[in-house]
Order: structure tokens, then sequence, then C-alpha cells
């Protein structure tokens, strides 16, 4: 199999992974967005497919273009629900984002290994923390499930700031800016924002009975650490790439 490199189009961020195998991702620094030279430096010479996982529109052109112009022998696929190899029981699945669904998928796969299979006939919770926050259930025989979307840290702290003039937007970095009670307007509305984040996991996870609760995304870790002191930490996984390491795993089953 040839090397190919997964792309995560988000909201506000673009990740790079490049496989060698459908093994392992070689997550690519995010400073490779703002300089496609230290981009091509970081790929083989020879002829990449590249699989697009697009979500958000950041920055998707200019990519596509730049693999068109200087890398003209490269395959881009742009990848969509049909590409996933699960059942979905949603209602429109042409319009899911394909990060739910990739990372969805990515998730079951690894519960699915050997030294894994057996642990629970319960479902798994996958969770993308990001600019969304994003709670999708995955049954025990892989089937997609749906979920829900919540807004993001930050979107959440934009939205409390404009409830009134005497509240500020503040900016929730994890657990360390949360401390409950706040002791001022700032700690009170950072503490709502984290730990409302965490109930509403939380409640997820007991609706549907979940073993596993699977983390990505930028507040992943973050987040794993408020879940932690009600969940058991052998059932909080955290995988950075999900989503690249889904793409990969669909290029694997073709």
């Amino acid at each position: 199999m040839k090397p190919f490199v997964a792309v995560d189009f988000g909201n506000t961020q673009v990740k790079f992974g490049l496989f060698t195998t459908t093994d392992e991702c070689f997550p690519l620094p995010r400073s490779v967005w703002n300089d496609f030279a230290l981009l091509e430096s970081r790929l083989p010479t020879e002829p990449l497919d590249w699989l697009f996982a697009r979500t958000g529109g950041t920055q998707y052109e200019p990519l596509r273009n730049w693999i068109n112009t200087h890398r003209n022998e490269d395959r881009i696929e742009d990848l969509t629900w049909q590409n996933i190899p699960m059942r979905l029981e949603v209602d429109f699945p042409e319009n899911l984002g394909i990060d739910r669904l990739l990372a969805a998928f990515a998730a079951h796969s690894r519960q699915s290994m050997p030294e894994n299979r057996g642990v629970s006939d319960s479902p798994l919770l996958v969770v993308d923390a990001g600019s969304a926050m994003t709670v999708d259930v995955v049954t025990v025989n892989g089937v997609f499930r749906g979920g829900a979307i919540l807004p993001g840290w930050t979107a959440t702290a934009k939205a409390a700031a404009g409830i009134s003039p005497r509240l500020s937007e503040v900016r929730v970095a994890g657990p360390s800016f949360a401390a409950y009670p706040g002791r001022n307007t700032e700690a009170a509305l950072s503490a709502g924002i984290y730990w409302g984040a965490v109930g509403a996991v939380r409640q997820f996870y007991g609706m549907v009975g979940a073993s596993t609760i699977v983390l990505t995304g930028g507040n992943g870790n973050s987040l794993k650490w408020g879940l932690a002191q009600s969940v058991p930490e052998n059932l909080l996984v955290e995988i950075p790439e999900l989503v690249l390491v889904g793409a990969a795993l669909c290029q694997k089953t073709r």
C-alpha cells in the first residue's frame, strides 16, 4: 500500500496525518498549513493519495489547488458518509458531519480489536470536544445511532458574554480555570462552561448505559479530567487524532 495523507478540515483548524501504513498515524505540525514548502518537506516524493474529511470550510480550496499545481500525480478523494463501512441509524445520513462518522468508526474499530473484544456488551460514547462538542452513540455491533451537538467552550463563552454587558468573555483552558464554586464573575463563568460540558457528557453516558467514553478534539484531555471525577478512569480513552485514524481505516477496508 502506498503512503497517503488524511486531512481533517474543521471549523477553525486543519489537521494532517501522514500514514505509511493504515496502522500508524504521523501527525504533521499545524504550522504546515501556513507554509506549503514545509508541508512539501515532510512528504514522500512518491505520488500520494489524499483523503479529505471536510466538515468546515477552513482553507479547503488553497490546499486542493496547491496539490493540483505542485503534486499533480497525487490523487485527491473527498470522503462522504458512503465511504464509512458502518450502519447508520439516522434520518439523513447525507447531512451528518464526516468528522463524527470517522471518529465513531475509529472508536468502534478500536473496541473491536482482539484485546478489547468482549470487554463489554454496552454501547460506546464518542466525544469530540472542539469548536463544537459532539457526543455520539455507537452500538456494540458498530451501528451509529446519532447523538448530540453542543456549542464548544469558546462558542459558549461568547454566548455567555452576550447575556449582559456586565459579563465579559472568558477563556476556558481546562480544569485549573474552572474551580467550583467560582469566587468572582469570571471564575463562575468558567466553572459553568467547563462543568456544564462535563455534566452533559455524564448525562448522555448514563442515558444510554455506555461502557467506554472515547474522547478526541482539542479539549478532549481537559474534559477527561472532569469526567474522571465520576467515571472510572479505565473507561475513559483519549485518542487525539481519532478522525484521521478513521479516514485511514476507511482506506484499509477498500
